[in-house]
């Protein structure tokens, strides 16, 4: 991994700053470089890591959605500061109300790693926009470790719990999915096409 990045995301750490952890950027790097896809969507951008390290192991083309303004605009100044703006797009806004007007857009790789609570909710709309050979790269699915611990977590965290169980279920279910799962930092799970039984 790039020792500038690498220095950055320790510095973010450090400042209590809610960027992938190394492992699972990693893992990420190691998945875009196997994929080589052409366009990927990442929905919570923080401050740029993610679209960095994407770009760097091989990414063609990056459009990321955050909806805190001033981690966009940070994000926008280490992206230039790696030389790699022409290469993404940043949106700023609510990744709620942006994903249903890009549901015609198709992408080769998606990364889950905004609100925990709209894992589900934007489930149904990246899928529809997964080409045929996608996946979907899905970040911080156990949550401190609270989805799979304690039965009933503490009510500030409840809805994040409670709706990335729904997540998971739903896409442990799903026959359209191979699903892969992560047992590392705070969890992640990837998703790619089922291969069709030959006729």
């Amino acid at each position: 991994m790039n020792q500038r990045l690498e220095i950055l995301r320790k510095s973010a750490l450090g400042s209590h700053i809610p960027v992938m952890r190394p492992e699972t950027a990693n893992l990420l790097a190691q998945e875009i470089r196997l994929c080589r896809p052409q366009n990927v969507l990442e929905i919570g951008t923080c401050i740029g890591l993610g679209v960095i390290t994407m770009l760097y192991s091989g990414a063609e083309r990056v459009t990321s959605i955050e909806i805190d303004e001033d981690r966009f605009w940070q994000a926008k100044a280490n992206i230039k500061e790696f030389g790699l703006s022409e290469r993404c797009e940043i949106l700023l806004g609510d990744c709620k109300e942006i994903l249903p007007l890009m549901e015609n857009n198709r992408y080769d790789f998606v990364v889950l790693d905004g609100p925990k609570s709209y894992y589900i909710d934007a489930y149904p709309y990246i899928k529809k926009m997964l080409t045929s050979h996608g996946k979907i790269f899905a970040d911080d699915v156990k949550f401190y470790g609270m989805v799979e611990g304690e039965e009933n977590p503490k009510r500030k965290h409840r809805t994040n719990v409670n709706r990335l169980r729904e997540f998971i279920v739903a896409v442990k279910s799903d026959s359209v999915f191979d699903c892969k799962e992560y047992d590392i930092e705070d969890g992640v799970i990837i998703l790619s096409h089922r291969e069709k039984d030959p006729q």
